[in-house]
Parts: structure tokens; C-alpha cells; sequence
């Protein structure tokens, strides 16, 4: 729900002080009242025990994030890379250091930073662990904590005066509410019967779908007629643009790039992901 409304409350009132001050500490919300509620049970020495687990497990999916899964996202992602630049799709040089890789704008450069800073206050507290010393444990915390406080303060801020990380996330947002939005009108029209009942993808009510769309019949699927079905549907987004509905629609779908979707395009690569979403958006009920 607080996922759900701050998505909500960003498109509303657009990025700035709600987003960039109040959306981060309600984003945190539930992670520390499953800590402090955990913690405030039984003696003292059990509220220790399990807020120290709590938070163990916190940092813990926050090293994750940072390590094992970013780089599994680089290392499926890698293309060949020519000055600097990724060849999307081409992947001949193998596991090479230098010369295969994802390139990526700046700003994700940035956020990478703004991540890699947030470990700081983690790696102070486990300097006395690694140190073997108790007697700075505690003040390793107290600095933990203060460096803490000044960072979520300092990010808060940049985020209200620089609000280029809720831009993107506003973009990301209308681009899944496109999506959601396409896929839950698809399967209005094929009856609720987009997969099938071990759930996989039912690609014949899928053909037929194509079909119904394709207007000409011309096997392919073009900016006008995805235009036409926009349009036909109902979207929850607030202030859609049809125009740019279509073009994110197009980008996601159109993996050959010619502007155009064929029925390989919508049978093979988009029943994956409607299989992915149906698994992952049970809360939009697919």
C-alpha cells in the first residue's frame, strides 16, 4: 500500500519536497516498525538479540543489492563495447574486462555513487568487528548512527533542489502503468485466458489478439494501429499522453527496432514477460 501510494502521490504532485523528503523516510517505514515491533518484545536482552537480526538482515539486502545482483545485471546485459559505447546485441569478446560491458547515462552513474555512499555508515560499524576491539563498539555505532542522519538529510535535500532521481522514477512509473495497463486490457479481451492454467503463456489466444489488432492484416503491428488501440483503453495514469503511451508501447515490444510488431515479437518475447508479470503483479490482479 505505501508502494502503491507513494507512486501515486509522486504523479500527483510531481517531483519536489513530497518526493524528494517525504517519500524516502515513508519508503523506510516499514522496515523499521518490523524492527522496532520485533524488538519490543520479551527482555531486554531478547529485544537486543532480535533488533540486531533485524537490522543484520536490512544491511544485508542492501550489500546484496549492491554486489550479487548488480553485477549479474551487468554480466547478462554485456555487449561488446567500442569507445565506450555498447553494441546492443552483440556479444563476441566474451568475459574481456575491457572490451565487453553495458554503457549507461550518467545519471544512473550517479545514483550508482549515491549508492556506494550509503554503504559508508555500514562499514563503520563493522570496523571494531573486523578490529577485534569492544571498546569502540559503541562509539563505532553512535558515529554509524550520526552519519546516518546526515546522509538521509543530505539526500533528501539534493533530491528536492536536484529531483533527477524522481524524474526517473516518474518515467518508470508511467512506463509500467503502460504497460500493466495494455496487458490487463489484452486480457479483458481474450476472458481472463492470457495464460493458461499451469501458467504459462497461451500463445494461440495471443495470435488471435495479434489478429484483432492488425488491422490491415499485414502481419505487422504499426504506430497507428497501436495508436488506435491506446486510445480504446481505459488508462488509470494520470495525464496521459496517448502519443507517448504508444511510443513506450512500441519500444517495448518492437525488439527489432524497424518501427514496426510483428506476431514473433508479441508471441515469443511479450509472453515471457506476461508470464514475469502475472508472477510478479499479483497485486494488479493478472
Amino acid at each position: 500500500f505505501l508502494s502503491n501510494g507513494s507512486e501515486l502521490l509522486l504523479e500527483i504532485l510531481g517531483p519536489g519536497i513530497v518526493g524528494g523528503l517525504f517519500l524516502p523516510i515513508l519508503g523506510a517505514l516499514p522496515d523499521a516498525m518490523l524492527i522496532l515491533v520485533s524488538g519490543l518484545s520479551g527482555s531486554a536482552e531478547v529485544a537486543q538479540n532480535q533488533v540486531a537480526v533485524g537490522m543484520g538482515l536490512l544491511a544485508g539486502s542492501t550489500v546484496l543489492l549492491l554486489t550479487i545482483i548488480w553485477r549479474t545485471c551487468v554480466i547478462v546485459g554485456k555487449c561488446d563495447i567500442e569507445d565506450s559505447i555498447a553494441l546492443d546485441s552483440t556479444n563476441t569478446r566474451g568475459f574481456s574486462l575491457t572490451g565487453s560491458g553495458i554503457s549507461t547515462d550518467i545519471w544512473t552513474s550517479y545514483a550508482a555513487r549515491i549508492m556506494v555512499i550509503s554503504v559508508i555508515p555500514f562499514v563503520i560499524v563493522q570496523l571494531p568487528q573486523m578490529l577485534n576491539s569492544t571498546s569502540g563498539k559503541h562509539l563505532a555505532v553512535l558515529i554509524g548512527f550520526v552519519i546516518s542522519v546526515c546522509l538521509l538529510i543530505s539526500y533528501c535535500l539534493y533530491q528536492i533542489f536536484q529531483p533527477w532521481i524522481q524524474k526517473r522514477k516518474l518515467e518508470y512509473i508511467k512506463h509500467k502503468h503502460v504497460i500493466l495497463g495494455l496487458l490487463r486490457h489484452l486480457k479483458m479481451r481474450s476472458l481472463g485466458k492470457l495464460l493458461k492454467d499451469n501458467g504459462e503463456p497461451d500463445t494461440d489466444i495471443i495470435r488471435k489478439l495479434f489478429a484483432t489488432i492488425d488491422e490491415n492484416k499485414d502481419g505487422h503491428l504499426t504506430h497507428g494501429e497501436m495508436t488506435a488501440l491506446v486510445v480504446g483503453i481505459q488508462f488509470e495514469e494520470i495525464d496521459l499522453d496517448h502519443d507517448d503511451a504508444v511510443t513506450r508501447i512500441m519500444v517495448d515490444f518492437d525488439t527489432s527496432r524497424n518501427q514496426l510488431i510483428d506476431e514473433a515479437e508479441v508471441s515469443f518475447t511479450k509472453c515471457f514477460r506476461i508470464h514475469t508479470m502475472h508472477t510478479l503483479a499479483k497485486q494488479h490482479d493478472y
